[in-house]
C-alpha cells in the first residue's frame, strides 16, 4: 500500500469544536472527532507551523531531562 502520510507524522484532521474555556491564560477548545471511522486521505492536512511547533515542543521536553 502507498500512502501519502507516513505515522506518526503531525496532521490535522476534521473535528467539531464543542466547547471553549479559558486554561492558565490561554484559550482551550474541546473537540469531538469520529477515529472510530478513520479519516479518509483527502481530508487530511499538513500545516507546516504544526509540524515545526511540534518538533519544537519535544526538543524542549528533551532539554528539559536532560538539564534536570
Amino acid at each position: 500500500m502507498v500512502t501519502k502520510y507516513n505515522t506518526g507524522q503531525d496532521v490535522l484532521i476534521p473535528a467539531v469544536i464543542r466547547s471553549a474555556r479559558e486554561e492558565n491564560g490561554a484559550v482551550v477548545y474541546d473537540v469531538d472527532f469520529e477515529s472510530w471511522r478513520g479519516i479518509p486521505e483527502d481530508l487530511v492536512i499538513v500545516d507546516e507551523r504544526v509540524s515545526a511547533r511540534a518538533a519544537f515542543d519535544k526538543e524542549m521536553r528533551n532539554l528539559t531531562r536532560e538539564i534536570f
